[in-house]
This record gives structure tokens, C-alpha cells and sequence, in this order.
């Protein structure tokens, strides 16, 4: 049989499976989304996320969800040393919490930080740390068509307890 021809008959069980009138059985369970600020467990990790919805964006800001393309990425001029300010706090190192907290920051057109959402938060004692920092944090601004713009970018802090 010629390629072509294979092809073809390829085409056509496709165009049948797809155009087919008989209903198609789903056995998964589709649930709503959980409401704002639930807390949502992945069984393969068993890492806790917080579900954000778009609620969460303000007017005349840009959607923290979208892809922005800029000529220029936002640069952390001083990430290590607010790394270094927030430390492993107290209360986590004692009772060896770790986990990684992913935050989406919001910078203005000079680079300054405006606010925040907790894209993960494993404990909340690492979140308030990583929290109280973030407004020390300094960038370069982002840049699009020559233009400086505001723009999100999502920064990680992890936390890990060695023993």
C-alpha cells in the first residue's frame, strides 16, 4: 500500500472519530473551581497551592496570567540580599519546615514593586517571611517597544532544612 493511500485512510478514520454521532462515555468527574484562598493539595507532591482566580487583578493593571512580550525582562538587582534579610525563620528552622514559596510581583514603569499574589505557599510561616520582604526588593524595569511598561514576574524563595 502506498503511503499516500495510507495516509488517506488515516484521514478519513480520523474525520469519522472526530464527525461520529454516537455519545462518547467520560468516566472522569469533572468538579467546579474551588472558591479564592482555597488551599488545594497535589496528591503526586503533597505540596499545597492556593487557588487565585481573576478577581485578583485590579484595574489598569495587567493580567498577572497573560503572556507579556517585552524586549527587555525586569532584572533583581537585589534578590541575595533580601534573601539574605528574610533568613530561614525561627519558627520553620525549629520545627524543620521547608518548602519552596512562589510569588508573581507586580512592577510599575520604574520597577518598583506594587504588590503581589502567593502563587504557593507550602507553610505560612515561610509565606509571611517571603511577604515581609518583597517590597525591599529592587528591579530594572521591563521594557517593550522602547517603552518602559508594568509588568509581573514570578519569583521563587526556597527553604530547606539541612541536617
Amino acid at each position: 500500500m502506498k503511503l499516500s493511500s495510507l495516509f488517506t485512510l488515516f484521514l478519513v478514520l480520523a474525520m469519522h472519530v472526530c464527525y461520529a454521532q454516537s455519545p462518547v462515555k467520560v468516566d472522569a468527574e469533572i468538579s467546579p473551581a474551588p472558591a479564592e484562598g482555597v488551599i488545594i493539595q497535589a496528591p503526586e507532591t503533597g505540596m499545597e497551592d492556593v487557588y487565585r482566580t481573576p478577581s485578583q487583578i485590579k484595574a489598569g493593571e495587567p493580567d498577572p496570567n497573560a503572556f507579556i512580550v517585552v524586549d527587555q525582562e525586569p532584572k533583581v538587582i537585589n534578590l541575595d540580599q533580601v534573601k539574605m534579610a528574610i533568613g530561614y525563620p525561627a519558627e520553620a528552622k525549629e520545627k524543620e519546615i521547608s518548602g519552596k514559596v512562589f510569588v508573581k510581583i507586580l512592577l510599575n514603569e520604574e520597577g518598583h514593586y506594587v504588590r503581589h499574589i502567593v502563587l504557593r505557599d507550602p507553610h505560612p510561616v515561610l509565606t509571611k517571611a517571603v511577604e515581609a520582604g518583597l517590597p525591599q526588593l529592587q528591579f530594572t524595569p521591563a521594557i517593550q517597544a522602547g517603552k518602559a511598561i508594568p509588568y509581573w514576574m514570578t519569583i521563587p524563595f526556597d527553604f530547606r532544612v539541612i541536617k
